[in-house]
């Protein structure tokens, strides 16, 4: 079988955990020859797809996405379409949250979801979200790729954050326990990277994104204590998979996270307050980070690692 992997950028995280970065273990599975390609550098026409089996297109949005999987399937090519967030329920304060709440873009990605081959996403929670779509969605997590090596250290008092400007009104609800933190523990560095939150008035340290792969090293590294996952609870945050959970047990570190993420592990919390305590308890070592870091750890090994989740990825592939 000859698979189509059409994505818009090869180098995101998004990339790396849900279509480029999974293409190569999946191929290795399966033997069925699988091609990467960027949407603006690639031709879509006659003589290109009809080379392939299945067209498999990574969070397809727009009107140009819905018509390449029509024109797909009218070659006889399926067509699998796979979303790692809720973008029918785009919260306020996302940066494109104009976009998506237009009633066109929905009407779209609805569109998409109903006439495509195989829908995957990544929570149980994102596919109840649109089973009013369809029933047959596949759930296939987000997971650990095999090939990235861990190195544990000893503890930092570091507290991390990584994330993106999409996340600031889930800094800003979650703002008053994190400079209460900060001030209340001034031998610990709380470091953010990807985002300086300027509105947090305590003292705070930042770094910059890296390229992905790099970043799995930096974050091992630093060897921080605490990763922490301040999030409002609404229908695209309760919609979000536990990459950051993934990205801690890697690291070594306690994730503070929200209830919803169902995974092992991990001190989780209900509302700000018991953010605000998880990590307090942590540092104030009355949580046993080496149980937890072990506890997340084979948790990780058992259910989230690319080897094993890329078996449902073979499974999708065979229904079709």
């Amino acid at each position: 079988m000859n698979i189509l992997f059409l994505l818009y950028d090869r180098t995101e995280a998004n990339s790396f955990y849900r279509s480029g970065g999974i293409a190569t273990d999946l191929a290795r599975q399966t033997g069925h020859k699988i091609t990467v390609e960027r949407w603006n550098e690639y031709e879509v026409q006659w003589q290109t797809l009809l080379q392939y089996d299945v067209l498999f297109l990574q969070r397809a949005f727009t009107d140009k996405a819905l018509g390449v999987l029509r024109y797909a399937k009218s070659l006889g090519l399926k067509v699998w379409v796979d979303y790692d967030d809720n973008l029918l329920n785009v919260s306020p304060e996302n940066k494109n949250f104009v976009f998506y709440s237009k009633q066109e873009t929905k009407k779209t990605i609805m569109q998409i979801i109903v006439e495509a081959d195989a829908v995957s996403v990544t929570t149980l929670s994102l596919k109840q979200n649109l089973e009013y779509l369809r029933k047959d969605i596949w759930v296939i997590p987000n997971a650990l790729n095999d090939q990235i090596k861990r190195t544990l250290k000893s503890r930092e008092k570091t507290v991390f954050w990584r994330g993106t400007d999409s996340h600031i009104y889930n800094l800003m609800s979650h703002g008053e326990q994190i400079n209460d933190l900060i001030e209340n523990n001034p031998d610990y560095k709380f470091l953010f990277m990807g985002y300086y939150p300027w509105f947090l008035h305590a003292k705070k340290e930042y770094t910059d994104a890296q390229d992905i792969v790099l970043y799995f090293e930096k974050i091992q590294e630093l060897a921080p204590t605490v990763v922490h996952v301040p999030i409002n609870t609404d229908a695209f945050n309760s919609c979000r998979s536990p990459i950051a959970f993934i990205e801690a047990s890697l690291a070594g570190a306690v994730c503070v996270c929200p209830h919803w993420w169902d995974i092992q592990g991990a001190l989780k919390y209900k509302n700000a307050q018991e953010y605000h305590d998880n990590i307090q308890s942590v540092i104030k070592g009355e949580v046993d980070i080496e149980k937890y870091s072990n506890m997340a750890w084979e948790y990780v090994q058992d259910c989230l690692m690319l080897s094993k989740v890329n078996q449902k990825r073979k499974l999708l592939l065979e229904s079709l």
